[in-house]
C-alpha cells in the first residue's frame, strides 16, 4: 500500500463565492480515488459551501483534514470530527 493521497490547500474565508472552485476541486480529487488531504490549517473564516465540500469528500472515501481552529469547531460541531488530524502543540 502506498501513502499517496490528493492533497487540496485552503486558505483564507472559505465562502459561498468559492462554491464552484471547491465543487472542480472536489470533483478532480474524487476522479482520482485517492485519499484526500485537505489543509485547512490557514483558513480564517468557513461557511456552509466549505461544509458542504468537506462533506462530499468525507462521503467518497478516506479524508484527512488539518484545521485552523475555526474548521476545527465547524467539524466538530457537524460530527465529522472524525477526519482532524490531531492538534499540533501550541
Amino acid at each position: 500500500m502506498t501513502d499517496v493521497a490528493v492533497q487540496v490547500t485552503l486558505t483564507g474565508d472559505i465562502d459561498v463565492d468559492l462554491t464552484d472552485e471547491l465543487d472542480e476541486a472536489g470533483r478532480t480529487a474524487r476522479e482520482h480515488r485517492l485519499p484526500i488531504f485537505v489543509d485547512a490549517v490557514g483558513v480564517s473564516f468557513m461557511d456552509s459551501a466549505g461544509a458542504r465540500f468537506i462533506g462530499r469528500c468525507y462521503g467518497h472515501g478516506p479524508l484527512t483534514v488539518a484545521a485552523s481552529p475555526p474548521v476545527r469547531l465547524l467539524l466538530k460541531i457537524l460530527a465529522m470530527d472524525d477526519v482532524l488530524t490531531p492538534r499540533e502543540p501550541s
